[in-house]
């Protein structure tokens, strides 16, 4: 019924809108986060409690805040943004470090076939 290149160009095109998608969403998250620091990180801006620490500020590059939140130790997390929020990001971190694990195997896996 199809063309061998069609499925390539269904592939490519598939995989370029998706990056492109992804991309531009992550972009605008990253302004969003240096233009509106109160609603990204309202501990960090406003402080309402003097007694519970800050948490660490972070750097305004645009991958530099992931280095930081990676880099961060989860006592001090718990300290200065609650548990809920430390379990959150370990999660996160979790998550993170399985889709990295299951991309190389699934690139591995696709490679071949493409």
């Amino acid at each position: 019924d199809q063309a061998p290149g069609d499925a390539d160009a269904q592939f490519v095109a598939s995989v370029a809108i998706n990056s492109g998608l992804g991309l531009s969403f992550f972009l605008i998250f990253a302004g969003l986060r240096q233009w509106c620091p109160a609603v990204y990180s309202p501990r960090s801006h406003v402080r309402l409690l003097a007694a519970q620490p800050a948490p660490p500020l972070l750097p305004h590059g645009l991958f530099a805040w992931l280095v930081t939140l990676m880099a961060v130790d989860e006592s001090r997390l718990v300290q200065t943004a609650g548990l809920d929020a430390a379990m959150y990001l370990c999660f996160l971190r979790l998550a993170f470090q399985i889709m990295i694990a299951a991309s190389l195997y699934g690139f591995g896996e696709l490679i071949p076939i493409i």
